[in-house]
């Protein structure tokens, strides 16, 4: 029984440390850019931001990925972003941005799995 206590009582203290140091923010359709206000704090000395994901193609995760980005852009000057992607591709999209369509860029710059309907605003924010 004591094993079993110990490991409850971990689990309950970690959900109550989770509680007080997380930030709940709306559902990724509905998630406004003053919800990121909170970002403010605490990257405003910083020169890289790093996003990450628990898996590759994760709708939501795209959304709020791109959601983030544009509010880093566009309240704090971020103004260089970098994909998993060939350095080519990205470059060479990049260059011809203003020759493509929407959706062509988003096509010709990352790898297919990137390419998606969620990050296609990202991409307009970069033309």
């Amino acid at each position: 029984m004591g094993i079993f206590s110990k490991g409850k009582e971990r689990y309950l203290n970690s959900v109550e440390w989770l509680s007080k140091n997380s930030i709940h923010l709306s559902e990724p359709a509905e998630c406004t850019p003053q919800e990121f206000e909170f970002l403010r704090h605490i990257v405003k000395d910083k020169r890289i931001v790093w996003l990450g994901e628990n898996g590759h193609n994760i709708r939501e995760h795209n959304m709020m990925k791109s959601k983030i980005i544009e509010f880093l852009h566009k309240e704090m000057n971020f103004t260089v972003l970098a994909f998993e992607s060939g350095l080519a591709e990205c470059y060479s999209a990049n260059e011809l941005k203003e020759e493509f369509t929407d959706e062509d860029f988003l096509k010709n710059a990352v790898y297919s799995l990137w390419a998606t309907k969620e990050n296609l605003s990202l991409f307009q924010l970069m033309k």
